[in-house]
């Protein structure tokens, strides 16, 4: 069977598939021989992972949507699987992309997987397992949102393949997919490098290369390879604070992302970047459009996307804190804290979330809430450390804790806070100093003192 990239008037995937077997009731499930009906669908969702999802292709998957349910009924019927059917089960959840998820699956996926680990379980195939615990933490990594369960059952495949001593495709998949859960959980510290290393000419010559060799194969800038490396240059960029090259390469990146009808969790993503350059640049309107955008493309999907939600929602927030908009701010802070507390608490961005709200908080003279997240943050500081030790959340908490507790009379806790904030600058100094970071460890230097400066006014103040 093959799906044609053109479609004519009504002509659909499903029309296709009828066609080729009029005679076998091939949707009516209980007509078709199990193997037959896990072989098409296991052929078909093939088929459709290498669909490049332009109109047309769009249009189809919306006639075939109204057989999804016959489709639910098959997945359903995974526990029942025989020595025959069992390999096409099994590989019918791998091909499982997340476009195939979203169309297809809808709301039993996830029982779907939980049925197939069963099924791995019951034929006692280890690297099966594995390979379900890959597909699995990607429905819940690239679809629901749920980025803690994503990661655990990423990790559950690795620890099964290094077992089984697997050096293999699925091996470096399942480290790439990881990869990726933990960098939007902000867990990137082991993950970037040259970035790291703060040797941004190395950085920009080998990004700039790859985007050479690449257009020399694909003759063409709308192309998503092209466009990823353009959008790893505008992350290089906004880590250089060049925000205006940065916006350019984003820029660029969105466009050929919408140009080749992306799924809308990527068109969401590019979104965001685009948006955060604009804010910084000072374009609060324009970067406020493109929020608005994303937000309106979620509301199309209740439920899912949950991380990449409060991802729209924390951008909104980040520009209504530049606007120096603080009740608005707050009122996205909320939002986005409230979702990504049950999802990744401990997420550098969620505790970004709460050092915003804290600082917008304090702005308002809302000082109890300001104190009660400063604090929040601060009980954090032994696991931060661990979990992300180049981070300056906690200075920045410890900023404000000064300023606020320059505002009473309790020195005691004034002491304490800038005991804390110098421990936590000598320990990123340190931090810095042993991977040859020079950029941040000559900004740690100026900070000391300045937070020296502050305190000893700070003392004044509470003592007048």
């Amino acid at each position: 069977m093959d799906i044609q990239h053109k479609f004519v008037g009504r002509e659909s995937i499903l029309e296709k598939i009828i066609e080729k077997w009029p005679d076998t009731q091939l949707f009516e499930i209980y007509g078709m021989r199990s193997v037959g009906k896990s072989r098409l669908a296991n052929h078909l969702l093939k088929q459709l992972k290498e669909l490049k999802l332009m109109t047309t292709n769009a249009e189809a998957l919306i006639c075939f949507n109204l057989e999804r349910q016959n489709f639910r009924k098959l997945f359903k019927d995974v526990l029942y699987a025989t020595d025959e059917t069992y390999p096409m089960f099994i590989h019918l959840a791998m091909s499982a992309t997340e476009n195939i998820l979203h169309y297809f699956i809808g709301s039993e996926g996830l029982c779907f997987f939980d049925q197939c680990l069963t099924l791995t379980q019951n034929f006692k195939r280890k690297l099966d397992e594995a390979y379900i615990h890959t597909a699995y933490g990607s429905a819940f990594t690239n679809v629901i949102g749920n980025l803690v369960k994503g990661e655990k059952h990423y990790r559950e495949a690795l620890g099964i393949l290094l077992k089984t001593k697997t050096r293999d495709y699925h091996m470096a998949e399942a480290y790439q997919r990881i990869g990726w859960n933990l960098g939007i959980q902000g867990k990137y510290f082991d993950a970037l490098g040259t970035y790291f290393k703060g040797d941004f000419k190395e950085a920009e010559k080998l990004h700039f290369e790859n985007l050479r060799r690449r257009r020399l194969v694909y003759k063409t800038d709308n192309h998503p390879y092209i466009g990823s490396v353009m959008n790893n240059i505008g992350l290089m960029y906004q880590r250089m604070g060049h925000m205006e090259k940065a916006f350019e390469y984003f820029r660029n990146w969105l466009d050929i992302k919408v140009a080749n009808h992306a799924n809308e969790k990527a068109i969401i993503l590019s979104q965001k970047n685009v948006a955060n350059c604009l804010s910084r640049m000072g374009r609060y309107d324009e970067a406020m459009q493109e929020m608005n955008k994303a937000m309106q493309m979620l509301e199309k999907f209740p439920g899912r996307y949950v991380e990449v939600r409060a991802i729209a929602i924390d951008g909104k927030a980040r520009i209504y804190m530049h606007k120096r908009d603080f009740h608005r701010a707050i009122h996205m802070l909320k939002q986005a804290i409230e979702i990504r507390k049950d999802l990744s608490p401990e997420n550098i961005n969620t505790v970004e979330n709460i050092v915003l709200y804290a600082k917008a908080c304090f702005h308002l003279a809302k000082y109890s809430e300001a104190k009660e997240n400063i604090e929040k943050v601060l009980e954090m500081q032994p696991r931060l450390s661990k979990t992300h030790p180049r981070e300056f959340c906690v200075i920045e908490c410890v900023k404000l804790g000064v300023e606020f507790y320059s505002r009473s009379t309790d020195s005691e806790s004034l002491e304490r806070m800038f005991g804390l904030g110098i421990e936590e600058l000598d320990r990123l100094y340190r931090e810095f100093e042993k991977h040859e970071i020079e950029e941040r460890c000559e900004y740690v230097r100026k900070e000391k003192p300045t937070l020296e400066e502050e305190y000893k006014k700070a003392k004044e103040m509470s003592a007048e």
